[in-house]
């Protein structure tokens, strides 16, 4: 619908994501003013209504106009008001993935998922990134098999959104976006770790709290006590495991997704399946991140439900392959949430007994 090639400098990481027009009427300013990068948007419309509304907004929206590859996907003889309507999630991810700009790099995540990180700046640290893992990965089984994953964190209980993405990562983003240039080594460097340090902060403090965590297995294998600890300019490697569903940063041509699978349950993590049957290996970003809005309620809300019977199918196939021994014995989601309340216990007590130095940190740090 909008071609996104007028930038003077190629860009290297393209946003691959999806959402239907409500979504993208809520959400995609904030997105495009942090992002300042190409964006590859699957958009399920589903009459002439909606196509004028979001034509109108791209056409209001000079960064839409630049950055921007739209794609429409109509569901065929499906109304509004059906019964059984259920949001067609792996389709629109792969329209997105395949007609994504020709960039090396493809940032895999939901429309929902915020990261606060220029494209300029993530294209900065993913060429210390890949410096410094050359020599490991180029010497692995499977060379240049691997996804860069990036912590995924909602709202803390009682926590407002822009408390969180004004008051905390407002300044360090607002440095990131200023001039809209690649920041040179040192500037990426002091970026990264005021970042580093505001994540962490905001994820020990409560302010933000893992993604889902009472789903045992789809973000906490990233193990966050880990990420809070790690050096800002290494990534670390994590296993993989059933049920697994990260957000990810990738060379181009990484596997589809199973489009069988439709709405919310039971989809993401089968394309994590086939990564790691494909051979690739899981590294962790030191300090970048994806904090989750939920205030952009669809009008799907409800229907995203997958038949239980296509997820137990697929599920018991994938079982088969990898092994049930391996997938289920060698994950203690128990463990890693007394590594999270362990590290937060620590830095409560570090709170109450130097608060005005934590502060001062915090402050330097945005």
């Amino acid at each position: 619908l909008l071609g996104g090639g007028a930038c003077e400098e190629a860009p290297e990481v393209t946003a691959i994501t999806h959402a239907s027009v409500d979504r993208v009427v809520a959400g995609l300013r904030r997105q495009l003013e942090a992002w300042r990068g190409p964006v590859s948007l699957a958009v399920l419309v589903e009459d002439d209504a909606e196509e004028g509304a979001l034509s109108a907004l791209l056409e209001s929206s000079p960064l839409a106009r630049l950055l921007v590859d739209v794609h429409l996907v109509r569901p065929r003889g499906v109304l509004r008001s059906e019964r059984f309507f259920v949001y067609p999630t792996n389709a629109m991810r792969d329209v997105a993935q395949w007609a994504a700009a020709p960039t090396p790099f493809v940032l895999v995540r939901d429309f929902d998922n915020f990261v606060p990180a220029s494209e300029p700046f993530v294209r900065r640290r993913l060429a210390l990134y890949e410096s410094a893992a050359y020599d490991e990965l180029r010497n692995g089984p499977c060379p240049e098999l691997y996804v860069y994953i990036l912590p995924s964190f909602t709202m803390g209980k009682g926590e407002a959104e822009e408390d969180i993405l004004e008051t905390y990562l407002g300044e360090v983003l607002g440095d990131m976006t200023t001039g809209g240039s690649v920041p040179g080594d040192h500037h990426a460097t002091a970026l990264a770790s005021a970042l580093k340090m505001m994540g962490v902060f905001l994820f020990l403090s409560g302010r933000l709290a893992p993604m889902y965590e009472r789903y045992n297995g789809a973000y906490l294998p990233l193990d966050f006590a880990r990420w809070a600890e790690s050096d800002p300019s290494q990534p670390y490697q994590v296993p993989f495991r059933k049920n697994f569903e990260p957000y990810y940063i990738a060379r181009r041509g990484v596997p589809p997704f199973e489009q069988i699978l439709a709405g919310r349950e039971g989809n993401f993590n089968q394309h994590t399946y086939a990564l790691a049957a494909a051979g690739y290996r899981m590294l962790v970003l030191p300090e970048l991140f994806i904090v989750d809005l939920h205030t952009l309620a669809a009008k799907h809300t409800g229907k995203f439900s997958n038949h239980w019977i296509v997820r137990n199918a697929i599920t018991g196939v994938l079982d088969e392959i990898f092994g049930t021994s391996v997938l289920e014995a060698a994950f203690a989601p128990s463990t890693l949430r007394e590594r999270i309340v362990e590290a937060r216990h620590a830095f409560q007590q570090h709170m109450d007994g130097g608060q005005k130095v934590v502060v001062q940190v915090q402050h330097r740090a945005a």
